[in-house]
């Protein structure tokens, strides 16, 4: 009875580290199309929190809405404008028919217009991610750029760009929740509470919402409850290392860029990765939310079918 007693005692305490160790669940938020309308482009970046603002390239208000959302210590991101499946796309969009100087010019004007990026997702899309080729082209491009991520806004179920992403070490991961596929009170409440169910069950979950009055309203009263909740909020690169050092996955060697404002006084950037991966677990409001007057951009896709499992369904797929 003793000894056994002992077994389970020293099992017990093996475990301390383990569960002292364990981490929250975390959830990561990027809110697509910043730049083109100014009041619903600086509510998104006065968001609380590490929300990332994925910026249209060569937008009105992109260079301004990227300073401040660096500034308030939020990951900037270039929203890429790839080949929808159909209508019209962005004037920079990259499509299948360019020849590799077109992709390539297209590409580097797309990063000049956005010097802050330090990822990169998908405008539209589901016609050029569905396809290898282009996808291999990109994702050597954003590896060979340097200290980029990828993040597959899945706007296709056939897409493949993450496993391009995967196959070249470019440190990506992929959307599982648009926040807002329905701009009704009870689907985005849905949608919410089926994104902290994934990172509950899995232990990272992604989303991406746009600059809709709705959809900042629901973050602007959410994100402050989510400590109490048990879950965090991080940035993107910061959820891109934990899946990556949590599940096995594949990060490249590269440490990835924070943006400046995310490094702590005396230490780099870079620096600030490497010792701080699960960067800024949430806090209250940075600064005072603006009030939302104007009428939101149009999202540029639609869900997929969720690969991850959820615990319902998600209707009126579209993709884009």
């Amino acid at each position: 009875m003793r000894v056994r007693r002992l077994r389970c005692t020293v099992a017990a305490l093996l475990l301390l580290p383990c569960i002292a160790g364990a981490r929250a669940p975390a959830i990561s938020i990027v809110i697509d199309d910043l730049g083109d309308r100014l009041a619903e482009s600086r509510a998104a970046a006065e968001l609380p929190g590490p929300v990332a603002c994925a910026m249209l390239p060569e937008s009105p208000y992109t260079p301004q809405i990227a300073a401040l959302a660096q500034a308030r210590g939020k990951e900037v991101m270039l929203h890429l404008p790839l080949q929808p499946g159909q209508g019209r796309g962005h004037p920079l969009t990259i499509l299948d028919t360019a020849s590799p100087e077109q992709r390539n010019a297209l590409l580097q004007r797309a990063l000049a217009a956005v010097p802050q990026a330090v990822g990169v997702n998908n405008h539209q899309g589901s016609r050029l991610t569905s396809e290898s080729e282009p996808m291999r082209w990109l994702m050597q491009a954003l590896r060979e750029h340097g200290g980029l991520y990828f993040i597959d806004s899945r706007t296709s179920a056939a897409t493949q760009a993450e496993a391009e992403a995967w196959q070249r070490d470019l440190p990506t991961t992929r959307r599982q929740v648009f926040l807002d596929n329905s701009r009704g009170a009870a689907a985005l409440q849905g949608e919410w509470q089926r994104l902290l169910a994934l990172a509950r069950k899995n232990g990272t979950a992604l989303a991406i919402g746009h600059p809709y009055p709705e959809t900042l309203a629901l973050l602007q009263r959410e994100i402050p409850r989510l400590q109490a909740q048990g879950i965090r909020l991080i940035a993107p690169s910061a959820l891109i290392r934990e899946q990556g050092t949590s599940r096995g996955l594949r990060v490249a060697a590269a440490p990835l860029r924070l943006s400046a404002a995310m490094s702590q006084p005396g230490e780099s950037p870079m620096q600030a990765v490497e010792q701080n991966p699960a960067t800024a677990v949430i806090e209250a409001a940075v600064a005072t939310p603006s009030p939302v007057t104007s009428t939101a951009t149009a999202a540029d896709a639609a869900v997929e079918p969720v690969v991850t499992p959820a615990p319902s369904a998600n209707p009126g797929e579209v993709f884009r």
